[in-house]
């Protein structure tokens, strides 16, 4: 269970892996581009979008690189924010939702789940992101 096996060295690339490695990987990263683009359908307005991660986590910074590589064709502003408990989480939408056409994507973490319901509660406030992923 790596979250990068490339990154991490454990193998050569996803495609050919070389040598006996077998295993699993909980996110393959390309997927994660596709929430901007999801995103966009949803809210074609959405000029910003906040990316929620724990920079702690190898997958929410694989995660953000995979989303931050599809901004040019959506012609959005990324910016990803880094949380760890709930008052991050609190702060920073909170900042974040204080500017109109903002959507926010949330990475796979430990806050994440944990967080959930604080999350969903401030997506629904009346100054929350107008889209929540």
């Amino acid at each position: 269970m790596v979250p990068d096996p490339v990154g991490a060295g454990v193998v050569n690339s996803l495609a050919r892996p070389g040598g006996n490695a077998i295993g699993l990987i909980l996110f393959e990263y390309g997927l994660s581009a596709k929430w901007l683009e999801l995103l966009k359908q949803i809210a074609p307005n959405v000029r910003r979008v906040a990316v929620m991660r724990d920079p702690a986590i190898a997958a929410g910074i694989g995660q953000y690189g995979a989303i931050q590589s599809t901004v040019p064709s959506f012609a959005v502003e990324l910016t990803p924010v880094n949380v760890h408990d709930a008052g991050d989480i609190d702060s920073a939408v909170t900042e974040f939702a204080s500017a109109p056409n903002g959507g926010l994507i949330v990475t796979a973490s430990a806050p994440a789940a944990v967080h959930r319901k604080l999350i969903i509660a401030l997506g629904g406030a009346p100054q929350a992101p107008r889209c929540l992923l």
